[in-house]
């Protein structure tokens, strides 16, 4: 056992094992598969205690698989679990938006980021917001995600990988989205790759490439928020 894996806040199971891919900032996590008799309960709030880290991590899970009495499961991790999960603190609501293209679109909630380079993050948008980011050819996000050819569909799916609305975004610049944070006063560069839809509103789960500080004079110029 290497730590122990917790699922809505409390114990799920015995950590067997993890593994961290540096390129693409997958973890891969073991545990007993009869601790989770069925997967859509990965689909809820997720925490990994690993023996090898000073702080319990959230971590998002993508899809898992059935290899014996064992069930592997593979995941990002989203940041520290000391975090709130909706968003809120002692100074009240962040203040986090959605941009493209240097646009900002609309708010988000529920940010968590992992500051590690090669970081992922994950965040909630409203469902009209992102219909309208993602549906129609001139959608902002309609070219997101990831093509078609360079994935792979996997039945074990917890949270589906995003994949391009248009077959020739290989053709097209891809765009520039970016999660800005006004109170923290810095802007994220990050590529959408996977989203799970809620009664509500959708949850995002995105790499992030860059983390730069957010500049005082062109703020409200830049993302359109005053």
């Amino acid at each position: 056992m290497v730590g122990w894996f917790y699922i809505n806040d409390g114990v799920a199971a015995p950590l067997r094992m993890l593994e961290r891919d540096e390129k693409s900032g997958i973890v891969t996590l073991e545990i007993a598969s009869r601790f989770v008799p069925n997967r859509t309960m990965l689909r809820g709030r997720t925490i990994v205690e690993y023996r090898d880290w000073s702080e319990r991590r959230i971590v998002r899970c993508l899809g898992a698989e059935r290899v014996g009495n064992a069930l592997m499961i593979e995941a990002v991790d989203v940041g520290p679990a000391n975090l709130p999960s909706d968003g809120d603190d002692a100074l009240g609501l962040a203040e986090d938006w959605l941009a493209v293209n240097g646009r900002a679109y609309c708010q988000i909630t529920g940010l968590s980021v992992d500051e590690n380079p090669q970081g992922h993050c994950l965040f909630h948008v409203g469902l009209t917001d992102w219909r309208d980011l993602r549906i129609g050819e001139d959608a902002p996000l309609a070219s997101a995600g990831i093509t078609l050819q360079a994935s792979q569909d996997n039945d074990g799916s917890i949270t589906p990988l995003l994949h391009s609305a248009r077959e020739t975004s290989m053709t097209r610049i891809p765009p520039q989205v970016e999660v800005i944070r006004l109170r923290e006063r810095i802007r994220l560069a990050i590529n959408p790759i996977a989203t799970d839809w809620g009664d509500d509103n959708t949850l995002v789960v995105a790499r992030v490439n860059a983390a730069v500080p957010l500049r005082r004079a062109a703020e409200g110029e830049a993302i359109g928020v005053h």
